[in-house]
C-alpha cells in the first residue's frame, strides 16, 4: 500500500517531462549577412601635392585641404565600389620665378582643384563592427585659375591606390580613416609650375570619412 503513491508520482513526472520539453522553443537560427549595404558619407583630407614648390610659392603651403562627399556599395560584406568628389579652393598670389628664386607679384590668384574618383576594392578581417580595406581606381582632376577677370581651366587623369579601416560604432553610422596615393599625368602648365619644373597634381592623402549605412 505504501508503494503505490510513490509509483504514481514517478509515472506523473515521467509523463510531464516530454510535455515540458515540447514547450521549450528551439534556439533562433543565426541571421544571414545582408547581400549588400549602401553608404553615403562626407570626407575631408589633407593631400601632400606632387608639385610642392608651385603650391608653396602661391599659397605658402605644400598641402591641399580637400572636402567633399561620396557613396559606397558593399557587396556580401567583402567587396566595395565607390564614387567620390572632393574639392580644394583657396586664394593665393601670382608669382614670378627667376633662376629658381620666387618673387610675389601681389596679384590675387584663386585656384580650385576638384578630384572625381572611382574605386573598387576588398575588405579584410571583416568583423561585426569594423573591417580593413584596400582599393584602387581612377582619378580625374580639374583645375581652375581665376585672376584679373581671366579664367584658365585644365584637366588630367591618373590612378590611385588606398587602404584604411572603417568602423560602425552604432548600427547606422559609419566612420573611416584611410591613406591614398594618387599619380597623375601632366596637368599644370606654364607660369610658375613650368619654371619650377613641376606639372602634376595628386600625391599622398590622409582622409577621414563620416556617414550613414543603409
Amino acid at each position: 500500500m505504501k508503494i503505490r503513491p510513490r509509483l504514481a508520482l514517478v509515472c506523473l513526472l515521467c509523463g510531464a517531462a516530454p510535455a515540458f520539453a515540447q514547450e521549450v522553443d528551439p534556439p533562433p537560427a543565426p541571421r544571414k549577412p545582408r547581400a549588400f549595404e549602401i553608404r553615403g558619407y562626407f570626407v575631408a583630407g589633407s593631400e601632400q601635392t606632387e608639385s610642392p614648390k608651385t603650391f608653396d610659392a602661391i599659397f605658402g603651403s605644400e598641402r591641399l585641404l580637400l572636402i567633399g562627399g561620396g557613396g559606397e556599395l558593399i557587396v556580401a560584406r567583402r567587396w566595395l565600389v565607390r564614387g567620390q568628389v572632393s574639392q580644394f579652393s583657396d586664394t593665393g598670389t601670382r608669382v614670378f620665378v627667376d633662376a629658381g628664386e620666387v618673387f610675389s607679384l601681389n596679384i590675387p590668384l584663386e585656384v580650385t582643384v576638384r578630384a572625381t574618383e572611382f574605386s573598387a576594392g576588398y575588405r579584410f578581417l571583416v568583423k561585426p563592427r569594423w573591417a580593413l580595406f584596400a582599393a584602387a581606381g581612377r582619378t580625374q582632376y580639374s583645375l581652375t585659375e581665376r585672376s584679373n577677370d581671366e579664367t584658365d581651366r585644365s584637366k588630367g587623369s591618373g590612378w590611385h591606390v588606398l587602404a584604411g579601416v572603417d568602423v560602425k560604432p552604432i548600427k547606422w553610422v559609419m566612420l573611416a580613416g584611410e591613406a591614398q596615393w594618387t599619380r597623375t599625368e601632366d596637368i599644370l602648365g606654364g607660369g610658375a609650375a613650368e619654371a619650377l619644373g613641376e606639372s602634376q597634381l595628386g600625391g599622398l592623402r590622409l582622409a577621414g570619412r563620416i556617414g550613414f549605412a543603409f
